[in-house]
């Protein structure tokens, strides 16, 4: 619906979640873990957890590929996105004065 991964991707995600305990199964469903409401909580409503982000993202590769954009151009992109949502993260993490332990 997003147009965000594909078939082959998301049994990678879906495998790298389990594997970090961020979701479990509970017979045939998939359901968020303690870790997987935490994190979910303290991101939601960021830039990190809109998929315009990814959107974006894959944008900017295919301009890299037509030649509109260089790999320096798109990295500095990210890395100042990555520093944006770091100090988002830490922000909401200190606003409360509680650890909230190991994401």
């Amino acid at each position: 619906k997003t147009g965000l991964g594909t078939a082959s991707t998301r049994t990678n995600i879906i495998r790298t979640l389990l594997e970090r305990k961020y979701i479990r199964y509970s017979g045939k469903y998939i359901i968020p873990t303690p870790k997987g409401l935490l994190l979910y909580e303290t991101v939601r409503g960021m830039k990190v957890a809109d998929a315009s982000l990814t959107s974006g993202w894959e944008a900017e590769l295919a301009r890299i590929e037509q030649g509109e954009l260089t790999q320096k151009e798109f990295l500095d992109g990210v890395l100042e996105t990555v520093n944006e949502v770091t100090g988002e993260i830490f922000r909401e993490l200190s606003e409360d004065g509680q650890p909230h332990g190991s994401i």
